[in-house]
């Protein structure tokens, strides 16, 4: 989304111009402060991307719910575990969006 330069271009139109942001699974992840929730399941190889997952900046979300991050496909009786686990890993002032997959989030911005 960076180097395309996908993710100023959506965050203008979203923030400045009004247009409505819907993101499914990925799309949703990257809604957040950062993409960190996208290696909890272990779904993807993130070697592929040739990026430096340790540098934070390669981590950082669109913002759009700044202070949120956001875990789609929950299933309570399958990530019950994981999301208690993992949870420790979210800094101070971030929340946990969990969303099922017959759920949606709806906000208006500016969405803290």
């Amino acid at each position: 989304m960076r180097r395309s330069g996908f993710d100023a271009v959506c965050k203008r139109m979203v923030q400045d111009e009004g247009c409505v942001y819907v993101g499914l699974s990925a799309g949703g992840i990257v809604a957040g402060r950062h993409i960190g929730t996208a290696f909890w399941k272990g779904w993807d190889d993130p070697s592929i991307v040739g990026l430096d997952w340790t540098l934070p900046s390669n981590l950082e979300g669109l913002g759009l719910l700044p202070n949120h991050v956001v875990f789609p496909h929950h299933d309570e009786e399958k990530h019950a575990e994981l999301v208690q686990q993992r949870s420790a890993e979210l800094k101070d002032g971030e929340t946990l969006l969990l969303l099922g997959d017959d759920e949606i989030h709806c906000c208006a911005l500016p969405y803290d």
